[in-house]
């Protein structure tokens, strides 16, 4: 297992960057399809975190970015300093609303949903340190 870590600050331009640190390192190792999928998870986390998660904060309030790199499996980490919510609650209650061509229609709303259909598991949770962790 191989573990890599960026940090970035809170800004929509720090997207670029960090969707070119991630093919660095996945893009010769996934399939295009296992890539490409896991490009849209990480564009949306971090998308979601700059708007929502950090919205409140100053733009140089730090992201942090986590992979772990198996033969036969990828894990992102993506922490914020944003005020928690009910990720549980919340995409429970989008998944009963909203179905699979719905979701393709909607405006907005439909990140984590994508991120839920993209990957095999998707976890939200609060560290002891008040940063969370997708």
């Amino acid at each position: 297992m191989t573990f890599y870590t960026l940090q970035v600050t809170s800004e929509m331009a720090e997207l670029t960057y960090v969707l070119s640190w991630f093919e660095s390192i996945c893009s010769p190792q996934l399939t295009v399809t296992d890539f490409q999928q896991l490009e849209i998870v990480i564009a949306e986390a971090f998308t979601n975190t700059v708007k929502y998660a950090h919205g409140h904060l100053s733009s140089a309030t730090p992201i942090v970015l986590d992979l772990l790199l198996d033969r036969d499996w990828v894990e992102i980490r993506l922490w914020d300093q944003g005020k928690p919510f009910d990720f549980d609650r919340y995409l429970h209650q989008e998944l009963q609303q909203t179905s699979p061509e719905q979701s393709l229609r909607q405006h907005g709303h439909r990140g984590l949903l994508l991120m839920k259909r993209l990957t095999d598991d998707l976890f939200y949770e609060q560290s002891q340190h008040h940063q969370n962790c997708l």
